[in-house]
């Protein structure tokens, strides 16, 4: 019998060994990952669901974010949407983080208060049935500065050339380069510090990753994350996230939520 050998706790696989002893247990490696990369239509129906849900959670806590509210308290109030729109649970721990905090990629919501010129980075998802979904937008407190107007540009622009070129048979690094590359070439190279997607589906990052080392390429049905990022420290930062299911010709956006800059 084969097993998922990338994931399973040894205590399970020492449990399997002792409760079936007569069947000889075979590591896997990453096949399991590889099977996984290519979404069923069933498959596609659960993360759908979780979009949903987690879009309907996030317009609900737009409406309630006031000045003085803790990167903490909104987080809350998310989760507890999502919960009761009939989200098993997040699918990882929501980020909300925001003015010079907003320079951390992936920083945990804390105890700072939200003010009147902040922008505030939200990446959050649902988990309904078993499947994911992974979105991150942009809130601002008022009119953001400048700096955040101009990296948002920038960044808007990069997810959107990466959106609009990606296919099934383009090689992944290719789709990390062509947006990574526009971000160097307007000065901000150095300050976009992660890959420029994952897969979704039954967890919240599964393969392929989109990074500039990647020798696979894109195929027909895998559901991935499209995320540039600027992060300027003692600033703040810029991330757009949306979730794109790869067919031949090109990608279709799954992720429901416009990804300007909202202002309350």
């Amino acid at each position: 019998m084969g097993f998922d050998s990338a994931h399973m706790a040894y205590n399970i696989y020492e449990s399997w060994r002792e409760t079936i002893p007569d069947v000889d247990l075979v590591p896997l490696a990453d096949s399991i990952e590889k099977i996984r990369e290519i979404k069923e239509p069933s498959e596609l129906t659960g993360i759908m669901k979780a979009i949903w849900i987690a879009t309907d959670a996030f317009t609900e806590m737009l409406e309630k974010i006031t000045p003085g509210m803790t990167e903490k308290e909104i987080a809350n109030d998310l989760d507890y949407a999502m919960r009761r729109l009939g989200a098993d649970c997040p699918s990882f721990q929501t980020i909300v983080v925001s003015g010079p905090r907003a320079a951390l990629p992936h920083g945990e919501p804390s105890d700072k208060k939200v003010l009147k010129g902040d922008t505030i980075i939200v990446d959050f998802g649902a988990q309904v049935d078993g499947y994911c979904s992974d979105e991150t937008c942009m809130i601002s407190l008022g009119e953001p500065e400048e700096k955040i107007q101009e990296i948002f540009t920038i960044v808007n622009h990069a997810q959107k050339l990466a959106l609009n070129t990606i296919k099934a048979g383009m090689p992944i690094k290719e789709v990390d380069t062509l947006a990574r590359g526009y971000i160097e070439e307007k000065g901000y190279g150095d300050f976009f510090r992660h890959g420029l997607g994952h897969g979704v589906g039954i967890a919240v990052h599964e393969a392929p990753t989109i990074n500039s080392t990647s020798e696979e390429l894109l195929k027909e049905n895998m559901v991935l994350t499209i995320e540039p990022g600027i992060y300027l420290p003692n600033i703040g930062g810029v991330r757009l996230e949306d979730m794109v299911l790869i067919t031949g010709e090109n990608a279709q956006v799954l992720t429901r939520i416009r990804k300007d800059i909202f202002r309350v």
